[in-house]
């Protein structure tokens, strides 16, 4: 299998990974919210971003531009190639996902998925985080402060 095809396959994991997890539908779905920039757009995808998120997606996920790298690590150490996150550095949000994989015999062994992300972006999803909990939390407060009615007896 080429190198390309095994980016693809990656590609295809992560796209249906977070549409499994996010409950997102993926193209081509009806009103898909994701999808491979291949398929969706052919200047996205020459400026090296991987997935796409549609308008149909919520709204901190459509300013995500992502870029998919499959790497075998041969050496003892593990490094991650930031060049491809700094050439989609002019989109919003650039986000570089990595499969790490490590030789295993005559086979490859996963190490993990990595995502880098810039500093800023990070802040801002933690950020965001706290503002959802506390946004739960203060629903949960009103909704126990609510009056509860009485049972007849």
């Amino acid at each position: 299998m080429s190198n390309r095809a095994k980016g693809l396959d990656v590609e295809r994991e992560v796209i249906k990974y977070f549409s499994e997890q996010l409950n997102l539908t993926r193209f081509p779905g009806h009103n898909y919210q994701i999808g491979s920039s291949r398929a969706l757009s052919k200047a996205t995808d020459d400026a090296g971003v991987d997935i796409v998120f549609t308008s149909l997606a919520p709204d901190y996920l459509r300013r995500l531009n992502v870029q998919i790298k499959r790497r075998t690590i041969r050496t003892k150490v593990v490094s991650i190639d930031l060049e491809p996150l700094i050439r989609i550095e002019g989109f919003s949000r650039p986000t570089l996902i990595s499969k790490i994989l490590v030789p295993k015999g005559r086979a490859t062994k996963v190490l993990g998925y990595y995502v880098t992300i810039k500093l800023d972006d990070y802040i801002e999803l933690v950020r965001s985080a706290i503002e959802l909990q506390e946004l739960k939390r203060s629903e949960s407060n009103s909704d126990q402060n609510t009056p509860r009615s009485k049972r007849r007896r």
